[in-house]
Protein backbone atom coordinates (compact mmCIF):
# COMPACT_ATOMS: atom_id res chain seq x y z
CA UNK A 1 0.00 0.00 0.00
CA UNK A 2 1.36 3.05 -1.21
CA UNK A 3 2.02 6.05 1.72
CA UNK A 4 -0.29 8.41 -0.72
CA UNK A 5 -3.61 5.76 -0.06
CA UNK A 6 -2.04 5.83 3.34
CA UNK A 7 -2.45 9.31 4.01
CA UNK A 8 -5.71 9.37 2.13
CA UNK A 9 -7.47 6.51 4.45
CA UNK A 10 -5.92 8.44 7.59
CA UNK A 11 -7.66 11.81 6.51
CA UNK A 12 -10.70 9.79 5.79
CA UNK A 13 -11.05 8.26 9.44
CA UNK A 14 -10.07 11.87 10.73
CA UNK A 15 -12.74 13.48 9.04
CA UNK A 16 -15.24 10.60 9.70
CA UNK A 17 -14.42 10.80 13.40
CA UNK A 18 -14.97 14.92 13.13
CA UNK A 19 -18.64 14.27 11.68
CA UNK A 20 -19.47 11.78 13.84
CA UNK A 21 -19.06 14.26 16.76
CA UNK A 22 -20.18 16.96 15.12
CA UNK A 23 -23.42 15.30 13.95
CA UNK A 24 -23.93 13.30 17.35
CA UNK A 25 -27.78 15.25 18.39
CA UNK A 26 -28.35 14.55 14.84
CA UNK A 27 -27.54 10.99 14.07
CA UNK A 28 -28.11 9.53 17.64
CA UNK A 29 -31.68 9.69 17.50
CA UNK A 30 -31.71 8.64 13.53
CA UNK A 31 -29.28 5.28 14.60
CA UNK A 32 -31.97 5.09 17.32
CA UNK A 33 -35.35 5.28 15.36
CA UNK A 34 -33.31 2.42 12.65
CA UNK A 35 -32.72 -0.04 16.28
CA UNK A 36 -36.59 1.06 16.75
CA UNK A 37 -37.41 -0.03 13.07
CA UNK A 38 -35.54 -2.83 13.32
CA UNK A 39 -37.73 -3.98 16.24
CA UNK A 40 -40.80 -3.25 14.55
CA UNK A 41 -40.31 -5.44 11.73
CA UNK A 42 -39.56 -8.77 13.90
CA UNK A 43 -42.40 -8.24 15.79
CA UNK A 44 -44.25 -7.58 12.34
CA UNK A 45 -43.20 -10.64 10.46
CA UNK A 46 -44.03 -12.70 14.34
CA UNK A 47 -47.36 -11.12 13.69
CA UNK A 48 -48.47 -11.94 10.36
CA UNK A 49 -46.94 -15.41 10.37
CA UNK A 50 -49.82 -16.12 13.20
CA UNK A 51 -52.64 -14.22 11.89
CA UNK A 52 -53.14 -13.88 8.37
CA UNK A 53 -53.76 -9.83 8.06
CA UNK A 54 -52.88 -7.36 5.42
CA UNK A 55 -49.50 -6.32 5.65
CA UNK A 56 -50.06 -2.36 6.61
CA UNK A 57 -52.60 -3.77 9.24
CA UNK A 58 -49.55 -5.53 10.91
CA UNK A 59 -47.09 -2.80 10.40
CA UNK A 60 -49.75 -0.67 12.45
CA UNK A 61 -50.39 -3.06 14.98
CA UNK A 62 -46.49 -3.70 15.70
CA UNK A 63 -45.46 -0.19 15.56
CA UNK A 64 -48.11 0.82 17.94
CA UNK A 65 -47.44 -2.50 20.23
CA UNK A 66 -43.37 -1.68 20.23
CA UNK A 67 -44.50 2.23 20.82
CA UNK A 68 -46.86 1.95 23.53
CA UNK A 69 -43.80 -0.73 25.50
CA UNK A 70 -41.07 1.75 24.62
CA UNK A 71 -43.74 4.83 26.18
CA UNK A 72 -44.82 3.41 29.51
CA UNK A 73 -40.95 1.88 29.92
CA UNK A 74 -39.50 6.12 29.41
CA UNK A 75 -42.03 6.77 31.96
CA UNK A 76 -41.32 3.99 34.45
CA UNK A 77 -37.94 5.30 34.21
CA UNK A 78 -38.41 9.23 34.45
CA UNK A 79 -40.78 8.38 37.70
CA UNK A 80 -38.29 5.84 39.19
CA UNK A 81 -35.92 8.36 38.67
CA UNK A 82 -37.49 11.47 40.07
CA UNK A 83 -38.33 9.94 43.33
CA UNK A 84 -34.56 8.78 43.86
CA UNK A 85 -32.70 11.91 42.81
CA UNK A 86 -34.94 13.67 45.95
CA UNK A 87 -31.94 15.75 47.58
CA UNK A 88 -33.60 13.55 50.93
CA UNK A 89 -32.16 10.31 49.55
CA UNK A 90 -29.04 10.93 47.89
CA UNK A 91 -27.62 12.94 50.85
CA UNK A 92 -28.67 9.61 53.11
CA UNK A 93 -27.29 7.25 50.60
CA UNK A 94 -23.97 9.85 50.28
CA UNK A 95 -23.68 10.12 54.33
CA UNK A 96 -24.16 6.34 54.75
CA UNK A 97 -21.59 5.80 52.06
CA UNK A 98 -19.12 8.12 53.88
CA UNK A 99 -19.64 6.35 57.40
CA UNK A 100 -18.33 2.64 55.86
CA UNK A 101 -15.30 4.60 54.42
CA UNK A 102 -14.89 6.37 57.39
CA UNK A 103 -14.91 3.15 59.65
CA UNK A 104 -13.04 0.92 57.07
CA UNK A 105 -9.99 3.50 56.72
CA UNK A 106 -10.19 3.59 60.46
CA UNK A 107 -9.78 -0.20 60.85
CA UNK A 108 -6.90 -0.60 58.08
CA UNK A 109 -2.78 -0.01 59.64
CA UNK A 110 -0.76 -0.24 56.85
CA UNK A 111 -0.26 3.47 55.56
CA UNK A 112 -0.32 3.13 52.06
CA UNK A 113 -3.36 1.38 51.92
CA UNK A 114 -4.84 3.30 54.62
CA UNK A 115 -4.16 6.82 51.54
CA UNK A 116 -6.17 4.38 48.94
CA UNK A 117 -9.01 4.25 50.86
CA UNK A 118 -8.72 8.09 51.83
CA UNK A 119 -9.04 8.74 48.12
CA UNK A 120 -12.25 6.38 48.46
CA UNK A 121 -13.95 7.91 50.92
CA UNK A 122 -13.62 11.20 48.80
CA UNK A 123 -15.65 9.57 46.85
CA UNK A 124 -19.07 11.41 46.69
CA UNK A 125 -21.85 8.88 45.63
CA UNK A 126 -24.28 11.73 45.11
CA UNK A 127 -22.32 12.65 41.69
CA UNK A 128 -21.79 9.33 40.41
CA UNK A 129 -25.21 8.34 40.94
CA UNK A 130 -26.45 11.91 39.18
CA UNK A 131 -23.86 11.14 36.41
CA UNK A 132 -25.40 7.51 35.55
CA UNK A 133 -28.55 8.82 35.56
CA UNK A 134 -27.94 11.89 33.37
CA UNK A 135 -26.53 9.50 30.98
CA UNK A 136 -29.52 7.30 30.88
CA UNK A 137 -31.85 10.08 30.70
CA UNK A 138 -30.54 11.60 27.85
CA UNK A 139 -31.17 8.54 26.19
CA UNK A 140 -35.22 9.47 26.55
CA UNK A 141 -34.16 13.41 25.49
CA UNK A 142 -35.09 12.93 21.66
CA UNK A 143 -38.08 11.29 21.43
CA UNK A 144 -39.71 13.48 19.34
CA UNK A 145 -36.85 13.22 16.92
CA UNK A 146 -36.95 9.71 16.93
CA UNK A 147 -40.57 8.66 15.97
CA UNK A 148 -40.39 11.42 13.56
CA UNK A 149 -37.58 9.68 11.75
CA UNK A 150 -39.24 6.34 12.69
CA UNK A 151 -42.68 7.51 10.78
CA UNK A 152 -41.02 8.82 7.51
CA UNK A 153 -38.59 5.09 7.75
CA UNK A 154 -41.97 3.14 8.08
CA UNK A 155 -43.40 5.35 4.61
CA UNK A 156 -40.16 4.75 3.05
CA UNK A 157 -39.58 1.37 3.18
CA UNK A 158 -41.92 0.18 0.67
CA UNK A 159 -40.01 2.42 -2.21
CA UNK A 160 -37.09 0.72 -1.02
CA UNK A 161 -36.96 -1.95 -3.62
CA UNK A 162 -37.88 0.22 -6.45
CA UNK A 163 -35.21 2.93 -5.54
CA UNK A 164 -32.36 -0.37 -5.38
CA UNK A 165 -33.99 -0.92 -8.80
CA UNK A 166 -33.35 2.45 -10.37
CA UNK A 167 -29.79 2.36 -8.86
CA UNK A 168 -28.45 -0.70 -10.01
CA UNK A 169 -29.62 -1.53 -13.33
CA UNK A 170 -27.24 -4.14 -13.80
CA UNK A 171 -29.04 -7.09 -12.84
CA UNK A 172 -25.68 -8.69 -11.63
CA UNK A 173 -24.64 -5.72 -9.46
CA UNK A 174 -28.05 -5.56 -7.90
CA UNK A 175 -27.84 -9.00 -6.76
CA UNK A 176 -24.96 -7.94 -4.88
CA UNK A 177 -26.55 -5.12 -3.23
CA UNK A 178 -29.56 -7.06 -2.67
CA UNK A 179 -27.24 -9.37 -0.69
CA UNK A 180 -25.58 -7.23 1.35
CA UNK A 181 -29.01 -5.32 2.44
CA UNK A 182 -30.46 -8.58 3.30
CA UNK A 183 -27.19 -9.87 5.14
CA UNK A 184 -27.45 -6.47 7.46
CA UNK A 185 -30.95 -5.97 8.10
CA UNK A 186 -31.20 -9.87 8.91
CA UNK A 187 -28.00 -9.67 11.12
CA UNK A 188 -29.00 -6.40 13.26
CA UNK A 189 -32.75 -7.32 13.47
CA UNK A 190 -31.68 -10.72 15.51
CA UNK A 191 -29.12 -8.94 17.75
CA UNK A 192 -31.69 -6.16 18.35
CA UNK A 193 -34.27 -8.42 19.09
CA UNK A 194 -32.48 -11.18 20.91
CA UNK A 195 -30.68 -8.64 22.95
CA UNK A 196 -33.77 -7.28 23.84
CA UNK A 197 -35.73 -10.70 24.76
CA UNK A 198 -31.98 -11.00 26.93
CA UNK A 199 -32.08 -8.40 28.29
CA UNK A 200 -35.81 -8.05 29.52
CA UNK A 201 -35.19 -11.30 31.29
CA UNK A 202 -32.25 -10.32 33.19
CA UNK A 203 -33.97 -7.18 34.45
CA UNK A 204 -36.79 -9.41 35.25
CA UNK A 205 -34.69 -12.13 37.17
CA UNK A 206 -32.68 -9.28 38.79
CA UNK A 207 -35.62 -7.38 40.04
CA UNK A 208 -37.42 -10.04 41.64
CA UNK A 209 -33.68 -10.88 43.45
CA UNK A 210 -33.73 -7.39 44.29
CA UNK A 211 -36.86 -7.57 45.80
CA UNK A 212 -36.23 -10.65 47.76
CA UNK A 213 -33.09 -8.77 49.62
CA UNK A 214 -35.33 -5.63 49.98
CA UNK A 215 -33.35 -3.01 48.29
CA UNK A 216 -34.29 0.07 47.99
CA UNK A 217 -35.91 0.68 44.42
CA UNK A 218 -35.72 -2.24 42.85
CA UNK A 219 -37.85 -1.36 39.49
CA UNK A 220 -35.15 1.14 38.74
CA UNK A 221 -32.41 -0.88 39.42
CA UNK A 222 -34.04 -3.38 36.93
CA UNK A 223 -34.49 -0.98 34.08
CA UNK A 224 -30.67 0.18 34.55
CA UNK A 225 -29.83 -3.71 34.46
CA UNK A 226 -31.74 -3.67 31.17
CA UNK A 227 -30.23 -0.95 29.15
CA UNK A 228 -26.83 -1.81 30.45
CA UNK A 229 -27.24 -5.07 29.53
CA UNK A 230 -26.77 -3.50 25.83
CA UNK A 231 -23.73 -2.90 26.36
CA UNK A 232 -21.33 -5.69 25.40
CA UNK A 233 -18.99 -6.87 27.97
CA UNK A 234 -18.21 -4.08 30.44
CA UNK A 235 -22.29 -3.53 30.93
CA UNK A 236 -23.02 -6.40 33.05
CA UNK A 237 -20.13 -6.30 35.11
CA UNK A 238 -21.26 -2.20 35.78
CA UNK A 239 -24.84 -3.69 36.10
CA UNK A 240 -23.45 -5.36 38.71
CA UNK A 241 -21.82 -2.77 40.79
CA UNK A 242 -24.65 -0.07 40.69
CA UNK A 243 -26.96 -2.64 43.03
CA UNK A 244 -24.24 -3.45 45.52
CA UNK A 245 -23.49 0.00 45.51
CA UNK A 246 -26.85 0.95 46.73
CA UNK A 247 -26.96 -1.90 49.06
CA UNK A 248 -24.08 -0.56 50.70
CA UNK A 249 -25.35 2.76 51.15
CA UNK A 250 -28.67 1.78 52.54
CA UNK A 251 -27.24 -0.93 54.89
CA UNK A 252 -24.04 0.55 56.24
CA UNK A 253 -23.90 -1.92 59.34
CA UNK A 254 -24.77 -4.31 57.00
CA UNK A 255 -21.37 -4.60 54.30
CA UNK A 256 -22.48 -8.26 53.93
CA UNK A 257 -25.82 -7.25 52.31
CA UNK A 258 -23.98 -5.69 49.51
CA UNK A 259 -21.75 -8.70 49.31
CA UNK A 260 -25.00 -10.76 48.99
CA UNK A 261 -26.58 -8.68 46.45
CA UNK A 262 -23.15 -8.75 44.52
CA UNK A 263 -23.20 -12.77 44.48
CA UNK A 264 -26.80 -12.79 43.30
CA UNK A 265 -26.92 -10.43 40.24
CA UNK A 266 -23.53 -11.68 39.53
CA UNK A 267 -24.93 -15.22 39.22
CA UNK A 268 -27.59 -13.99 37.06
CA UNK A 269 -25.52 -11.86 34.83
CA UNK A 270 -23.18 -15.04 34.45
CA UNK A 271 -25.92 -17.46 33.50
CA UNK A 272 -27.71 -15.40 31.06
CA UNK A 273 -24.71 -13.82 29.28
CA UNK A 274 -22.62 -17.22 29.38
CA UNK A 275 -25.00 -19.79 29.24
CA UNK A 276 -28.36 -18.56 27.64
CA UNK A 277 -27.12 -15.71 25.72
CA UNK A 278 -24.88 -17.63 23.52
CA UNK A 279 -27.61 -20.37 23.19
CA UNK A 280 -30.40 -18.34 22.10
CA UNK A 281 -28.13 -15.81 19.85
CA UNK A 282 -25.51 -18.29 18.83
CA UNK A 283 -22.09 -16.94 17.08
CA UNK A 284 -24.13 -14.82 13.97
CA UNK A 285 -22.31 -11.82 14.58
CA UNK A 286 -18.89 -12.48 13.79
CA UNK A 287 -17.23 -9.95 15.77
CA UNK A 288 -13.53 -10.77 16.99
CA UNK A 289 -13.96 -10.10 20.82
CA UNK A 290 -10.99 -7.73 20.44
CA UNK A 291 -12.96 -5.33 18.31
CA UNK A 292 -15.94 -5.55 20.32
CA UNK A 293 -13.92 -3.83 23.08
CA UNK A 294 -11.48 -1.44 20.74
CA UNK A 295 -15.16 -0.21 19.04
CA UNK A 296 -16.40 0.06 23.28
CA UNK A 297 -13.66 2.66 23.65
CA UNK A 298 -14.44 4.34 20.45
CA UNK A 299 -17.78 4.81 20.08
CA UNK A 300 -17.71 5.95 23.76
CA UNK A 301 -15.31 8.61 22.96
CA UNK A 302 -17.66 9.65 20.40
CA UNK A 303 -20.96 9.62 21.41
CA UNK A 304 -20.49 8.42 25.48
CA UNK A 305 -22.71 5.72 26.32
CA UNK A 306 -25.30 6.06 23.80
CA UNK A 307 -22.43 5.22 21.54
CA UNK A 308 -21.59 1.75 23.81
CA UNK A 309 -24.90 0.76 23.20
CA UNK A 310 -24.30 1.50 19.56
CA UNK A 311 -21.61 0.02 19.11
CA UNK A 312 -22.43 -3.76 18.47
CA UNK A 313 -24.55 -2.94 15.42
CA UNK A 314 -22.68 -0.63 14.28
CA UNK A 315 -19.77 -2.54 13.60
CA UNK A 316 -21.36 -4.89 12.59
CA UNK A 317 -22.56 -3.03 9.42
CA UNK A 318 -19.02 -2.38 8.78
CA UNK A 319 -17.76 -5.43 8.34
CA UNK A 320 -20.65 -6.84 6.72
CA UNK A 321 -20.37 -3.52 3.47
CA UNK A 322 -15.88 -4.08 4.21
CA UNK A 323 -16.60 -7.72 2.84
CA UNK A 324 -18.62 -7.09 0.17
CA UNK A 325 -16.06 -4.89 -1.38
CA UNK A 326 -13.17 -6.16 -3.10
CA UNK A 327 -10.34 -3.86 -1.83
CA UNK A 328 -11.41 -3.79 1.64
CA UNK A 329 -12.44 -7.69 2.00
CA UNK A 330 -9.26 -8.34 4.16
CA UNK A 331 -10.06 -5.73 6.86
CA UNK A 332 -13.10 -7.04 7.18
CA UNK A 333 -11.81 -10.62 8.07
CA UNK A 334 -8.93 -8.93 10.43
CA UNK A 335 -12.14 -7.87 12.11
CA UNK A 336 -14.22 -10.81 12.13
CA UNK A 337 -14.25 -13.67 14.68
CA UNK A 338 -13.18 -16.53 13.10
CA UNK A 339 -12.29 -14.86 9.60
CA UNK A 340 -15.12 -16.43 7.51
CA UNK A 341 -17.15 -13.83 5.90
Amino acid sequence: MSLTKITYILLSLTLAGFLLDYLESFLVPLVFSVGIWFLIRKFRKAILHMIKMPFWLGSLLASIVILIGLFLFSQILTSQVKVFMIQENLDKYNSNFQLIADKVVGLVGDEALQNVLANIKNINLTDIIQSAIGAITNLLGNSFMVILYLLFLMLEENVFKLKFNAIYKDESKREVAYSMARQIIKSIESYITLKTIVSLLTGFVSYLGLLILSIDFPIFWALLIFLLNYIPTIGSLIATLFPALMALAQYPEEPSKAVLVLVVIGIIQVIVGNVIEPRVMGDNLNISPLVVILSLGLWYLLWGVVGMILSVPIMVIIIIVLSKIPSTRNVAVMLSSDGNV
